[in-house]
């Protein structure tokens, strides 16, 4: 009972600081486990996933650094300077159960 209030306490606190996406429990993993357009992406740092290609749209989770998720679609929408690099390319991800866009310049191809 313990570990588990104090685990839950952790998690909170990581949401309270926009670490953690509310949906996903501690202890679990939402990596992409099929992806049906086979292509995946692997994030170079802790990414907000967003509803539309900008900064200012809906943060729907967080795509943590070195994690892997389906690669569903390319577009443009802000342009950012980020990860060393300036662009206004994002690309559209399914991790777990969010779909949604991050920055292409934050992610790595394997």
């Amino acid at each position: 009972m313990v570990k588990k209030t104090l685990v839950g306490a952790g998690l909170l606190a990581l949401m309270a600081f926009g670490l953690a996406a509310p949906a996903q429990a501690a202890g679990t993993s939402t990596a992409a486990a099929s992806c049906s357009s086979g292509m995946y992406v692997k994030a170079k740092t802790n990414l907000k996933i967003r509803a539309t290609p900008t900064t200012k749209s809906t943060a729907l989770g967080v795509f943590p650094g070195g994690s892997r998720a389906c690669n569903v679609a390319q577009g443009w929408g802000q342009n950012l300077d980020v990860c060393g690099e300036k662009s206004n390319v994002w690309q559209k991800i399914r991790y777990g159960s969010t779909t949604g866009w991050i920055p292409r310049a934050c992610a790595i191809y394997p």
